[in-house]
């Protein structure tokens, strides 16, 4: 699983990961997944001090995408609370 670091032109740093379910995810109380149709395919998970965010779907080569290109993603994820019955670990 690839993952980066870099830092946004703000001066936060992040830390990015593809998070593919199935691989990463526990299973809902009920045994079935609670993911929406959306994150299916799976995700990017943005974690830096400013909060964690999801963005997708995956776009290809990611992993080596020029940090400003980077930041637009991060600034068009969508953000996540940090939640005791969250589905995912990303």
């Amino acid at each position: 699983m690839a993952s980066r670091a870099y830092t946004d032109s703000s001066g936060v740093e992040w830390l990015v990961w593809e998070v593919t379910p199935g691989e990463h995810t526990r299973p809902s109380r009920r045994g079935v997944s609670a993911l929406p149709d959306e994150l299916a395919g799976g995700w990017l998970c943005f974690e830096g001090t400013a909060g964690k965010r999801r963005f997708y779907p995956v776009p290809p080569e990611w992993d080596t995408l020029p940090d400003d290109k980077l930041e637009f993603l991060c600034r068009s994820a969508v953000a996540i609370g940090a939640s005791p019955s969250a589905v995912e670990t990303g």
